[in-house]
């Protein structure tokens, strides 16, 4: 059984991010600080999530280092 955590690091988030909308995320920026939550849009040079609060944050795609997703499986 493989692994569906899959790790998205700052060279990659420009190309990647688009196939990912309606995903939840857990973004992890260069400051140590952590968002979670669905990716709602995804803009030139930044992101918007919704929380679990329904609350919407955008994030500029230079302060994020790592984008964690969980993989949805095809069964």
């Amino acid at each position: 059984m493989g692994k569906r955590l899959t790790r998205l690091f700052a060279p990659d988030l420009a190309l990647r991010l688009p196939k990912l909308n309606g995903y939840v995320l857990h973004v992890v920026l260069y400051s140590g600080h952590t968002h979670l939550g669905e990716l709602v849009s995804c803009a030139e040079g930044s992101l918007s999530l919704r929380d679990a609060r329904d609350h919407r944050h955008t994030i500029p795609l230079a302060d994020i280092d790592t984008i964690i997703y969980d993989q949805r499986s095809t069964f």
